[in-house]
């Protein structure tokens, strides 16, 4: 059975097929430190991975001279298909990969395939490619296998299709792709199957016929960081979800990142000209009632998503992961043309806001005391790039949580008694939510700040 959380493929940007294979990711007895177990489990990736890691290297030491390749194509062709709960279906191989790892299957594999998934990404209508799959023989021996597509879901006018219909060891098979030029849009997705006798191995796929609707809209000019003015009120309703990746962190629940976003979007063009080490734009404010949600990507294409990092969400793992900010951007970007989206959830009010547009911001928050007034500490609070996240920051007053207010660059303390009182800050700009483990050091842009100060 799939976990709910398990995260789908392709991969963001590069569009490759994924995952590769699934494997045990919920409630794992697990050991840990101190010679404790885990009560009453685990889940997640961190428990998924190690039956993988596993199974590779039980794998390796019985089969020294398989390559990693093999081992990899070992473990996908040979796993065993998944389904959702009281379901005997079959989940999509954007789900599920090669299906659950079976060891003692992988460990007689017959033969090894190179590559061991397909992905012709997002194909345009009128559209034709083709992939090649080696087979090396891996002990079955060179006896002919009927080579056939059991596929999951074809978009209307998509068709794949096969060079033979039997193909052995040492041989090469050719996978084409034909799309109408008035296919329909969609994902396609199921597996390429070689059968001899009850033996069955799988090869999975996926492609996406893509009709980008994005690049018909007319979009305005960001010249470079600061703060701009927008009004979705008026713009036109023609891209409702954007993708990749889907689902995970993106749930479309009233406390998570909407997803449908059929209402009217405006669109503003960004190009970058130089390599950077990150960019991105906050949401800061819009007028009463009105709801707008932001996403970043390649430009005029709502299907190429920067990733994760497009979506209005915090990815730090180390501050606020999984929480929901009106924040997008990349990290470690590349030149090119970009795509800031401002869309109106289904049912939303659409209407006017404000954003913050930046480039390299590498540095923290700067924080500064300020003369305190009769019952108040005053901190000077500023960042000349992202700007404060006010979500990230926590202030203690002689090591208690203190309440505070902001406003225009200050931050105020209130109800704090005359005297000397030990005061520390810790803040974030909006950058931070978009760092990952793919940065310098932990939270580069958060600033803490520790003082005693004095209240008449």
């Amino acid at each position: 059975v799939i976990a709910g959380f398990s995260s789908s493929g392709p991969t963001p940007i590069s569009l490759q097929m994924k995952p590769d294979v699934t494997a045990p990711g919920v409630d794992i007895l697990s050991s840990l430190p101190g010679n404790d177990w885990s009560d009453p489990g685990w889940s997640g990736t961190s428990m998924a991975s190690p039956h993988v890691a596993g199974a590779a290297a039980v794998l390796r030491e019985r089969h020294p001279s398989w390559t990693v390749q093999q081992i990899k194509s070992a473990l996908e062709s040979t796993g065993d298909p998944v389904h959702l709960a009281g379901s005997t279906g079959e989940v999509p191989a954007i789900r599920e990969g090669g299906g659950r790892i079976d060891l003692v299957r992988a460990d007689n594999p017959l033969l090894f395939t190179d590559p061991t998934s397909l992905s012709f990404g997002l194909v345009k209508r009128g559209a034709h490619a083709s992939q090649s799959i080696a087979l090396t023989d891996a002990g079955g021996g060179p006896a002919p296998w009927t080579a056939s597509i059991a596929a999951q879901s074809t978009p209307r006018g998509a068709a794949l299709s096969l060079s033979s219909a039997t193909v052995a060891a040492g041989s090469t098979l050719d996978v084409s792709l034909t799309v109408d030029a008035a296919a329909a849009e969609g994902d396609a997705t199921g597996f390429i199957e070689l059968t001899r006798g009850a033996d069955v191995r799988r090869i999975p796929y996926w492609f996406h016929v893509e009709v980008p609707l994005l690049g018909r809209e007319k979009h305005a000019t960001i010249r470079g960081p600061g703060l701009y003015g927008g009004n979705t009120a008026g713009k036109p309703s023609r891209v409702s979800s954007y993708r990749y990746p889907e689902g995970g962190l993106a749930c479309n629940c009233k406390t998570g990142v909407q997803t449908d976003l059929s209402g009217p979007e405006q669109v503003f063009r960004f190009v970058l000209k130089k390599p950077a080490a990150n960019f991105g734009a906050v949401l800061v404010s819009h007028a009463r009632g009105v709801r707008v949600s932001p996403r970043l990507v390649l430009a005029g294409d709502e299907n190429r998503l920067l990733g994760y990092t497009g979506l209005p969400v915090n990815l730090n793992p180390y501050s606020g992961f999984g929480r929901v900010e009106p924040v997008v951007g990349a990290v470690l970007a590349l030149p090119g043309a970009y795509d800031f989206v401002f869309d109106t959830p289904a049912g939303g009010k659409p209407g006017k806001f404000t954003f913050r547009v930046w480039v390299n911001d590498t540095t923290p928050p700067r924080i500064r005391a300020l003369p305190n007034r009769r019952g108040e500490i005053r901190l000077a609070l500023t960042d000349s790039g992202s700007g404060v996240d006010l979500g990230s920051v926590k202030a203690r007053v002689d090591g208690r949580t203190a309440r505070f207010t902001y406003d225009r660059g200050v931050l105020t303390l209130h109800r704090v008694a005359a005297g000397q009182h030990r005061v520390s800050l810790t803040a974030s700009d909006n950058q931070e939510a978009k760092n990952m483990e793919d940065v310098g050091r932990i939270l580069p842009n958060t600033r803490t700040f520790s003082a005693t100060l004095s209240v008449p």
